[in-house]
């Protein structure tokens, strides 16, 4: 990928990072008091951490972070419960993920007991609902990646038994779970079907999570591995990052199809607030950049200044596209029409788009301004409370319920 795209994803940290291209201005969406607080279905605030080898190294998240969120910008933008990415940040199909994973489980356990008074590890639906009462916000681990078990579903019990409740079994390429929707490291083309969808194995990793108990992520999942999963799931899943393909053409989002397979599932797709998720224009803008660099780095074969001199001439010759909160509206209305207001929550993906950002929803204090759009639009407090969280507990609630019972 080209190097301004560093960071684009969490744990495919095999990048260089440089600024993008500066968005328009534009006028800042105020959002009235009195909205519901948000639970953020995806966020990869832990990159900063994992980057220096797991170590708090001075920062203190009560105070500030790099990148996009942190306690400040969680409370300024309502935010008080967050899906957190743990995790590693080998690259694909490198052996033994898993003890990375327990590292980064380690060192999520170690932050809430240094900030005890202000977060909670939330274990459950009931677990983010209480953190609601008591002021603090709840952090889930999650993770992103199914490869990140090493092909064992005793190391999947064993996330279980650490405390995570959330697992994307795909990160845009195939692995031995299912296909991705996407081939890497080149994330501009799809890839040609591995498994046809989910793996015989996959099938395990599906059942034994409805049996744990664990909420199935489908987000950058091939569209035949999402319809496996949503017809073999016995329980529902969500999409804890993903939009509409209709708005957006990547396929990274989601088709109608999808979508009103996710509403007979009973799940939730997570509206995502990356650019090129949200419009077909930038993500053809940041596909072409993407060919673009792929090809210099052939030319140049490894001279970086040289690559980056040449990425520089593309920028300037290819200004990025202006993308709005309206526009991430769009996309919520979108999976509204199509899969109904009971499917749709929002999933940031704060810090794992680095510097590609929409500029009047550039971080976890400006979430907020996604609901004063929607509130302008008609939106009422039933409809913006399902969007903020109830509808992503109502799933978490169904998918503890179905373990409960086996």
């Amino acid at each position: 990928m080209r190097t301004f795209a560093a960071g684009l994803l969490l744990f495919c940290l095999t990048l260089v990072g440089c600024a993008a291209p500066a968005h328009a201005a534009q006028s800042e969406i105020v959002a009235p008091a009195g909205l519901p607080s948000v639970i953020d279905g995806h966020a990869d605030f832990a990159i900063h951490y994992m980057r220096r080898g797991w170590s708090a190294n001075g920062y203190d998240i009560e105070r500030s972070l790099p990148g996009q969120a942190d306690v400040p910008r969680w409370r300024a933008g309502g935010i008080n419960g967050v899906l957190v990415t743990v995790g590693t940040d080998l690259a694909p199909g490198s052996a033994r993920h898993f003890p990375r994973v327990l590292a980064s489980l380690d060192w999520l356990d170690a932050l809430i007991a240094r900030h005890d008074g202000v977060l909670r590890k939330a274990l459950s639906a009931a677990d983010f609902e209480a953190a609601d009462q008591e002021g603090r916000i709840a952090l889930m681990p999650a993770i992103e990646g199914g490869d990140q078990i090493d092909g064992s579903l005793e190391n999947l019990q064993a996330a279980y038994a650490r405390g995570v409740r959330s697992m994307g079994i795909i990160y845009d390429h195939h692995n031995d779970i299912g296909d991705g929707a996407m081939v890497m490291p080149s994330s501009t083309s799809v890839a040609a079907p591995l498994n046809g969808g989910l793996s015989a194995f996959g099938r395990e990793v599906v059942a034994e999570m409805n049996q744990l108990g664990m909420l199935i992520d489908l987000s950058h999942a091939a569209e035949s591995t999402s319809l496996d999963v949503l017809r073999l799931s016995n329980a529902p899943v969500s999409f804890s990052h993903s939009g509409a393909r209709a708005l957006a053409d990547t396929p990274r989002n989601l088709s109608d199809s999808v979508l009103r397979a996710v509403a007979a599932n009973g799940g939730v797709v997570m509206v995502s607030l990356v650019p090129y998720l949200t419009t077909t224009e930038h993500w053809r803008w940041w596909s072409s950049g993407e060919t673009t660099y792929a090809a210099l780095e052939h030319r140049y074969k490894g001279d970086k200044a040289a690559i980056a001199r040449a990425m520089a001439e593309w920028d300037a010759a290819n200004p990025q596209p202006t993308v709005t909160a309206a526009q991430v509206a769009d996309q919520v209305e979108h999976v509204v029409r199509i899969a109904g207001v009971d499917h749709v929550g929002i999933g940031s993906d704060f810090d794992g788009m680095d510097s590609f950002v929409i500029a009047d929803l550039k971080d976890a204090a400006s979430v907020r301004a996604l609901l004063g759009e929607l509130m302008l639009r008609g939106w009422g407090n039933v409809e913006l409370h399902k969007l903020a969280r109830g509808n992503v507990l109502r799933v978490m609630k169904a998918v503890e319920a179905r373990a409960a019972r086996q």
